[in-house]
Order: C-alpha cells, then sequence, then structure tokens
C-alpha cells in the first residue's frame, strides 16, 4: 500500500460537485468571448479580494518574497490570478504545468473509492466535451450525473433561485444516506 493509499484508507466515498476535468481548456473557454471574460474577471475579482482580505497573513509567510502583491491586485483573469499567486503558492513551474496537474480527466484510474460526480451540460466553463462520460464508464467507482443544467454550480430544482429548492444539496443527502445506511460503504473495503 503506497502511503498516500495509507493516509487516505478512511475515506468511504467522494462526491465531486463541477469538476475541473481540464482545467486548462476550463481556462480558455473562460476567455473564449465577452461574456465569459466577464465572468472571468469577476471571479478574478473574488480571488483577488481573498488575497487582499488576507494579506498580512500570506505575505507574512511569504519568506521567499516571490509574491507580489501589486501585480496580484491588478490581475484581471484567473490565467493571470494563478501566473502571479497559485502557482508560486504550490510551486508550479509554470500556469500550464499547475493547469495539467489540477485536470481530473487524466487521474480517473487513481480514484479508489466510490465516487459522484455532479457536472452539468451547460456549465460555462467546462463544455460537454470535456467531461469523460465515456472514460468513466471504464471505471467502477466513478459514476458522473451530467443534468442539462445547472450551469457551473446553480442546480436548482425551480426557476425561482431564493427558495430552498436545491438539487444539488438533495443530491448530495441522497448519495450519503445511500452509502451510510446499511453500511453500504463496507462493500467497497479491501476489493
Amino acid at each position: 500500500m503506497s502511503s498516500e493509499q495509507e493516509k487516505n484508507k478512511h475515506l468511504v466515498t467522494g462526491i465531486l460537485i463541477s469538476v475541473p476535468w481540464n482545467v486548462k481548456q476550463a481556462c480558455k473557454n473562460a476567455e473564449s468571448s465577452w461574456l465569459m471574460r466577464k465572468m472571468g474577471e469577476n471571479l478574478a475579482h473574488h480571488l483577488r479580494s481573498v488575497v487582499v482580505q488576507n494579506k498580512d497573513v500570506i505575505f507574512k509567510q511569504d519568506n521567499d518574497r516571490s509574491l507580489d502583491y501589486n501585480i496580484i491586485k491588478q490581475c484581471n483573469t484567473i490565467r493571470e490570478f494563478d501566473t502571479a499567486y497559485t502557482i508560486k503558492i504550490f510551486n508550479y513551474s509554470n500556469v500550464y504545468h499547475y493547469y495539467e496537474e489540477a485536470t481530473l480527466s487524466n487521474k480517473l484510474h487513481l480514484i479508489n473509492v466510490p465516487c459522484l460526480c455532479l457536472s452539468a451540460a451547460d456549465d460555462p466553463f467546462l463544455y460537454f466535451r470535456d467531461i469523460p462520460v465515456n472514460e468513466a464508464d471504464e471505471h467502477g467507482n466513478l459514476a458522473i450525473l451530467v443534468t442539462s443544467c445547472g450551469g457551473h454550480v446553480g442546480y436548482l430544482d425551480t426557476f425561482w433561485p431564493f427558495t430552498n429548492n436545491n438539487f444539488m444539496l438533495k443530491l448530495i443527502q441522497q448519495y450519503i444516506d445511500a452509502i451510510m445506511v446499511d453500511k453500504n460503504y463496507e462493500k467497497f473495503v479491501n476489493l
């Protein structure tokens, strides 16, 4: 048993929501049109704001001084933010190396516990063609549920967004109940 497997041996199941199946392609999609660039700029703004709100902690721990606060504050795209911040924090050589490592579609064979993945065919960042539905069929521990709509993380049951009807939350509850009731997870131990 590898050290990673030993460390995670008590993991019973996984639920993955709006999975980054192909991060490089998702980043390209986020820069593909005016609307997508606006959505990407909004996401980059939120990423920047996390750094700005926590700058005292982040820059206190930046011992090698590789981060440049002024550059991070000016990032307008996800790729710019990842180049200025993410790859430096996690020690990647470049943004494409990070995107390759963060991509899940080429790592399906590493999933050793039952996992339910929820993706939407209308996800603006990850197109349906990028969801590895056929590849998932080859792995007994993986189920990908693709809804026709739901955007990136919407998954509402109704058109009216101010209700408590959230398909994603109901699905998570049903899945956990199914795994935990009658200890169904024990079927997957020591396979």
